[in-house]
């Protein structure tokens, strides 16, 4: 091959080393000189117009906010805005970018993985009701523990979930009681695993929480010898003889216990049940029959072993690593906390060459041995290396930059995965200090206090809010502008009123008028359509009200007139159960068969036993004569098309939009 072609700036920092004329990689890299043509890929050809906009301001925010301290930064995200991107001619208008800051409840007691993991299912089950599939949905993680969370809770929810290394045996509840009993049989002296022995067993075999009464009566067991603890277990119906089961291997005595326990009733945990079996199988037959040396074992892999999901429509969980190059319509980032600094721990190999240093010597009894001097060595990463000879300080800041860039890069990859809706989970801190500084939560916060995108669009920092929904306000968005030179005119007194709105709304017209004829139709059906095809629920009009003043469509000071309609209509005896956002529902969604496009009714309502309610908006009759027939026989004829499409109960809903809504019932 002549020629290969570089791809965008983001995938270069694989080439972070050139920077080291002196390493192998430059040596490499050297060696491809006249073979390289780079290229700029500067069209997102997945994400849907507001995802691509966010992203392509909130990354200039981060890259000239921090440039200054990091200037290698403009390497990769560049002042010229080269690294920006656009959307695809056929990209989707819709889109979704929301931003949520989850912090922990101490007056529940809820950690902030409990609430990271709850704001994560939340976001899941909304998408769901709107219309996506498990399938369709990506949750992205920078730390594999942060996954397994999520996928063992999602596993006991009973979600179906695809994770390549999120589903550890060591979250599952049935092995960790099987092993706890295997070490109290092997330590019985010690009184923490005998409390933990109880408390598991009301967990995972009783299906009990023990509140704090039982708790407190549990240790009052585990302080008793082990012969108390065994007395309570048989008095609870579940009685053990140590000695029997000190005779067995560690497979039989995994297997007994399974059996004696009950555990395989709980479905659920099957799956980790049967591998947990079959790992102690493997010890069994290959390693060892020792209890002792299983347990052993089981410290040093417990981490690695894992269940892995196989089901079609399932939700995808994975680390941000392994995503690059994947895209999902929808894509949740939870713990978007991490550091984008170096851990005080971490390690990093210094250049001595050009720190002077006196000659060591050692003397060995037969005279005094020089030593060469020490050209390289490890050190902890810390701020203390700034007071370091220049050489060891300009080494400190070189890798705070690199780390810096490399978190970028990591954040821009999670990004650029959906292409119709992302959600961002990040920390709520007090990000007035200095130590809440150096991690991803503030990044975000810092885009919305202090960017011109959020003010524009309402989406600026607010103490006490958690929810941005930065996609509601697509117009605020920064768009390049035009590198012409355009000529000027200069007027010296102009007459003008507040007519922004009215611009909006002739920018709407094709949704406002009947373009065919120019004709002005019904203007407050049509806004009133254009809101219920975006509603799923009732909980969803203020929101979707907000979203079309902002498109344009309607004005402030149209809502609550536009507010009081909706509620007649989603509140309608006939109606209601149709505007329940746990049910799949479809929206303007037309009809293809092998002959043509049918079009589409306004909605389609799924019931789970297969049962569909189709729905179509009408304005209430009049004089004219409507030039798209009896309204009645087009929802017939979609009623028809569905039946044909397999569906044995279908029915239809004629909704003529009044103050007081009618609705006729079509089959």
């Amino acid at each position: 091959m002549d020629q290969i072609v570089a791809l965008h700036r983001q995938d270069l920092k694989s080439l972070k080393e050139a920077h080291n004329p002196s390493s192998w990689t430059a040596e490499r890299i050297g060696m491809l000189d006249g073979h390289l043509e780079p290229e700029i890929l500067d069209t997102n050809w997945r994400s849907a117009e507001p995802i691509v906009r966010f992203n392509n301001d909130f990354f200039e925010f981060v890259a000239r906010q921090f440039e200054y301290q990091h200037p290698k930064l403009a390497d990769v995200f560049d002042a010229e805005q080269q690294f920006h991107q656009k959307a695809q001619p056929k990209a989707n208008k819709a889109g979704h970018v929301q931003l949520d800051f989850v912090d922990k409840d101490d007056e529940l007691g809820k950690d902030l993985t409990t609430r990271m993991l709850e704001t994560t299912i939340a976001h899941l089950e909304k998408s769901l009701a709107e219309g996506y599939q498990y399938g369709d949905i990506a949750i992205l993680c920078r730390k594999k523990s942060h996954a397994r969370a999520l996928a063992n809770e999602l596993n006991a929810r009973q979600i179906p979930l695809v994770s390549a290394d999120s589903l550890s045996l060591e979250f599952s509840d049935p092995v960790k009681w099987l092993i706890t009993l295997m070490r109290v049989l092997q330590r019985p002296d010690l009184r923490m695993l005998r409390y933990e022995l109880l408390y598991l067993f009301h967990r995972v075999v009783q299906g009990i929480f023990p509140d704090d009464e039982l708790t407190e009566k549990l240790r009052n067991v585990a302080e008793g010898d082990i012969a108390t603890v065994y007395d309570y277990l048989t008095a609870e119906g579940y009685p053990l003889d140590p000695y029997a089961l000190g005779q067995l291997n560690p497979y039989e005595l995994a297997e007994r216990l399974t059996a004696q326990f009950g555990l395989f009733n709980q479905a659920e945990h099957n799956p980790f049940l049967f591998r947990f079996l079959d790992e102690v199988l493997t010890f069994n037959q290959k390693r060892s029959g020792h209890l002792s040396d299983f347990l052993v074992y089981w410290d040093s892999v417990r981490q690695k072993i894992s269940v892995e999901g196989n089901a079609r429509n399932a939700v995808s969980i994975q680390t941000i690593h392994k995503s690059k190059g994947l895209e999902f319509p929808v894509v949740i980032i939870p713990f978007a906390n991490w550091r984008v600094e170096p851990i005080n721990d971490s390690t990093i190999w210094l250049d001595l060459a050009d720190v002077r240093t006196d000659a060591l010597s050692h003397d060995s009894g037969g005279g005094i041995s020089k030593i060469p001097r020490l050209l390289s060595a490890p050190s902890n990463t810390t701020s203390k290396l700034r007071s370091a000879p220049a050489s060891i300080a300009a080494q400190y800041e070189e890798e705070l930059t690199r780390t810096f860039i490399e978190n970028m890069n990591l954040l821009y990859v999670a990004f650029t995965r959906p292409t119709a809706r992302l959600y961002i989970l990040a920390k709520a801190s007090d990000f007035d200090k200095v130590s809440n500084q150096k991690d991803v939560s503030y990044w975000l916060h810092a885009f919305l206090r202090d960017s011109e995108v959020a003010r524009n669009c309402g989406c600026a920092w607010e103490k006490g809010r958690t929810s941005y929904e930065i996609s509601l306000c697509a117009d605020s968005f920064s768009h390049h502008q035009l590198d012409e030179e355009l000529d000027e005119i200069f007027l010296d007194d102009v007459v003008s009123g507040n007519r922004g709105q009215d611009m909006q709304l002739r920018r709407q017209a094709d949704r406002m008028f009947d373009v065919a004829t120019f004709e002005r139709t019904r203007e407050r059906d049509r806004k009133l359509c254009a809101a219920l095809s975006l509603i799923k629920g009732p909980d969803m009009i203020d929101t979707v009200l907000r979203q079309l003043v902002s498109e344009g469509l309607i004005r402030t000071i149209e809502c609550e007139v536009l507010k009081q309609n909706l509620l007649a209509i989603v509140y309608h005896p006939g109606l209601s159960s149709l505007f329940d956002s746990t049910l799949r529902i479809d929206t303007d969604r037309s009809i293809l068969s092998n002959k043509r496009m049918h079009g589409a009714p306004h909605r389609v309502v799924h019931y789970p036993d297969g049962h569909i309610v189709l729905v179509q908006y009408e304005s209430m009759p009049g004089n004219e004569v409507s030039p798209r027939g009896n309204p009645a026989d087009t929802l017939r004829y979609f009623t028809n098309l569905y039946r044909d499409m397999g569906y044995p109960e279908v029915e239809g809903r004629l909704v003529y939009l009044s103050d007081e809504p009618e609705v006729v019932r079509v089959v």
